[in-house]
């Protein structure tokens, strides 16, 4: 019968399953200016989409304000540290720089090509240099070196941000930010979750801990020697190491894995090494007796302090991190994926055992 014998031939349909893969979302929590912002971004362009044009061209404004900011804050604090005896060395056409500039309804300083090449000259000064160089003693953000040296290159109408500088820009994170920084690492996906570390958007983080693979949890290194800039009376790394013990003994988090980044290592490694500031000027660190220009022995003093304020049957992986370094970003989540995640995480679900 050749109905039979077409029926017996005619191919068979097979349904195909596609299994979804699950996205494992990894909470960035740290005190503010620790870097995980940056560390977010960084994922997004190296892992995720990217910036797109659009994204660049938006923020030019926010850059070029900052910019202003950083000089008009070590300008004002050489003024107004001045010693009564010492006659400031700053040409008399470049301390009037900043009169008359005014934010506009943007919140933003305009960097004119005048105003930029006025930057530069004043970046050249000795007494601004003297200024920078004890920058541990007033706020100012870690990028300000970078963005100041290129600053007529911002004032430029031909200017557009590089990813370097999308990367280097501090944009302060508020409330919870699904950032949707999805990307992926040896076949494995993440999502991560920025929120805002700053003492007043902390009361917030709890919204954030339901349906969580892991915690990463960013400290700046760096602030071995600063105040924070919402209270100026607290170290950062003392803010730090007990708003990582709060998230370590959190009932809810018991069961995440917890990943430290000590994050600004190329920083820490400067101030240690070249600029000769030992840890121990941070109270945290008095007891540290290796040798105080080595940033080795000196991070790994740290780093013993944060292993102490979790339990002895929980394990911390530590990963020291230069944020803006895409390398470096890069070869530490291979790092987490391969000795993490593959491991001891399976209990997770991170990962399929």
């Amino acid at each position: 019968n050749p109905d039979r014998k077409n029926q017996n031939i005619a191919p068979t349909k097979k349904k195909k399953i596609h299994k979804k893969k699950k996205i494992h979302k990894l909470l960035l929590l740290g005190a503010g200016q620790s870097g995980k912002s940056t560390l977010s971004k960084h994922m997004q362009y190296l892992k995720g989409d990217g910036f797109t044009r659009a994204e660049k061209y938006d923020l030019i404004p926010t850059i070029r304000s900052n910019t202003v900011s950083y000089m008009q804050t070590l300008y004002m604090e050489t003024i107004n540290c001045a010693d009564e005896k010492k006659n400031l060395q700053i040409p008399k056409e470049l301390k009037n720089a900043f009169e008359g500039i005014e934010r506009d309804e943007e919140n933003l300083f305009n960097l004119s090509e005048d105003l930029a090449h006025k930057i530069a000259e004043l970046w050249e000064c000795d007494d601004i240099q003297d200024t920078y160089r004890r920058r541990s003693e007033f706020q100012l953000d870690d990028s300000a070196e970078y963005f100041i040296e290129k600053v007529e290159t911002l004032a430029s109408s031909k200017y557009f941000p590089s990813d370097d500088d999308i990367i280097r820009n501090r944009v302060q994170t508020v409330g919870i930010i699904h950032s949707n920084v999805k990307f992926t690492v040896q076949e494995t996906e993440f999502e991560m979750i920025d929120v805002g570390g700053q003492q007043s958007e902390r009361r917030k983080w709890g919204i954030a801990y339901s349906n969580i693979s892991a915690v990463v949890f960013v400290c700046a290194l760096s602030g071995y020697d600063s105040t924070m800039m919402e209270d100026e009376k607290t170290n950062r790394l003392k803010d730090s190491l007990e708003l990582f013990s709060t998230v370590a003994n959190n009932k809810e988090l018991k069961d995440k894995p917890i990943i430290l980044f000590l994050n600004k290592y190329d920083l820490f490694e400067r101030k240690v090494r070249e600029e000769r500031i030992p840890i121990t000027v941070c109270t945290l660190c008095r007891d540290y007796i290796g040798p105080p220009d080595d940033p080795k022995d000196s991070v790994g003093y740290i780093e013993k302090l944060f292993r102490g304020r979790v339990g002895e049957e929980r394990e911390l992986f530590v990963h020291r991190t230069v944020a803006i370094d895409k390398e470096n970003v890069l070869m530490v989540f291979r790092s987490v994926k391969q000795s993490v995640l593959q491991g001891v995480l399976k209990l997770a679900g991170l990962i399929p055992i």
